[in-house]
């Protein structure tokens, strides 16, 4: 059993390597799983980064998506959440290439992705929040939705996402700049959604991540951004399903 496990694993190795010496005691046939293996996770890609791709086209997505694959085997048997580190890995050939906003949008287009497959949770509704006796809810700590993804980036990497995210029709020019947006996706009725939200809204967040009380939260978000509306922000996250069902 050692050994055919071994096997396994070395031919398994092989079929993502190009260089792998096997294909001289298998043959053609070798080469057709290699082809098929690699085109199979090319695709993968190409499904979890499709705003990446509607961006640099699909030559340029081919070539950086194989060179992936040959460097990143796939750690699970279900492919869906195969690319975690594509974002990082086209970073340096995107600013080589001056795409600077390119790794953000794959970071994405990645949190998409994990929005999209995250575990099933009940959603914290401003009608269960509100029956909460208002001495108490400073105490509490809101949990984030297993859904709930959040980012903050450079290069209006937001607005660039929203508008290159297929199926919409890409702009035929949109805006550089240096400005940093945050986006928020959630899936509280099934489907994802993607949110704008501003600096104090993403610091919140962050703050109840590290555990803060919700009273604790709004202080710290109010000693950095003193016109914060906490209220309007705390409503505004609710709707859009950020936080799990108090239990």
């Amino acid at each position: 059993m050692p050994a055919l496990t071994a096997f396994q694993q070395t031919f398994a190795q092989g079929l993502l390597n190009p260089e792998s010496t096997l294909r001289e005691h298998f043959g053609v046939g070798f080469s057709v799983y290699q082809n098929t293996v690699a085109k199979g996770l090319v695709d993968v890609l190409r499904a979890n980064y499709p705003t990446v791709e509607q961006l640099v086209g699909a030559q340029w997505f081919d070539s950086a998506a194989l060179q992936y694959t040959h460097e990143h085997l796939p750690t699970q048997p279900a492919l869906a959440l195969y690319g975690e580190h594509f974002a990082a890995f086209i970073a340096a050939p995107a600013q080589l290439h001056g795409l600077h906003y390119l790794s953000s949008v794959a970071l994405l287009d990645r949190l998409w992705t994990e929005t999209h497959f995250a575990a099933d949770a009940c959603v914290l509704t401003a009608a269960s929040l509100q029956a909460i006796a208002p001495e108490q809810l400073p105490t509490l700590n809101l949990r984030w939705h297993p859904a709930l993804r959040v980012a903050w980036l450079p290069n209006a990497a937001a607005s660039i996402w929203q508008h290159n995210r297929p199926p919409a029709s890409p702009p035929e020019e949109f805006a550089i700049s240096d400005v940093e947006e945050g986006l928020l996706f959630t899936r509280p009725h099934g489907a994802v959604i993607a949110l704008p939200v501003h600096r104090a809204e993403y610091e919140f967040l962050q703050q109840l991540a590290a555990g803060l009380t919700l009273g604790d939260a709004a202080t710290a978000v109010l000693e950095q951004h003193g016109d914060a509306d906490v209220a309007s922000m705390l409503a505004k996250l609710i709707q859009a399903g950020a936080f799990a069902a108090l239990v």
